[in-house]
């Protein structure tokens, strides 16, 4: 009778020890799941902040040449504005010579 209930108690062990490596082994596949899950994610960020790179770089060269065409833009304005002043000056000259002209004429 105690040898029955040794067994009993023996099988019952046995049956625990399996349950107890089948929730392991689960617990590993999951863990192994996870893992790649990951791995996975870290290879997503790792790209998406190449991407970030990229577009940080994109963006601050945009600002440089936004930067540049405002000053080349600067320049020919004063470029402008000093051909209009030289206009001025060429038409006031011309108008004088006119008059000059004129006033030799009339004496």
């Amino acid at each position: 009778n105690e040898s029955n209930q040794l067994k009993m108690e023996n099988d019952k062990l046995k049956k625990d020890i399996q349950n107890k490596m089948e929730q392991i082994q689960k617990k590993e596949e999951e863990t192994n799941k996870l893992k790649q899950e990951i791995s996975y994610d870290k290879e997503k960020l790792t790209q998406l902040q190449k991407n970030l790179d990229d577009e940080t770089k994109k963006v601050q060269d945009l600002q440089n040449e936004q930067k540049n065409l405002e000053n080349e833009k600067m320049k020919c304005n004063q470029q402008i504005e000093e051909l209009i002043d030289q206009n001025q000056t060429l038409t006031t000259k011309h108008f004088n010579q006119e008059n000059d002209i004129a006033e030799m004429r009339k004496q």
